[in-house]
């Protein structure tokens, strides 16, 4: 067989599973993120309010007890406290 021909099969097999590493980088899935929008009791938005995530659920339902902890761990998302913006919108991760 060819060197060159092995050698260029080589370098063609490097460079589709480097490009298959990347694609799997970039289209990993990432941490969802909840859109909450805080307004006041006329239907206003309200800026400035501090939320402070605490637990989830995950799916709605007649659920009668607490909730699922925020754990504390390397790869969860943080629970840092947001702040809604002029339209009364915050993202929490």
């Amino acid at each position: 067989m060819n060197p060159r021909l092995v050698r260029l099969g080589c370098q063609t097999a490097a460079v589709f599973v480097l490009i298959l590493l990347v694609l799997a980088i970039l289209l990993a899935p990432k941490h969802p993120v909840a859109s909450i929008r805080v307004v006041d009791t006329a239907g206003k938005p309200v800026a400035g309010v501090v939320i402070t995530p605490d637990g989830l659920r995950t799916k709605s339902g007649p659920y009668s007890s607490g909730h699922y902890p925020w754990r504390r761990e390397p790869d969860w998302p943080v629970n840092d406290p947001v702040s809604t913006d002029a339209d009364g919108y915050a993202r929490v991760s």
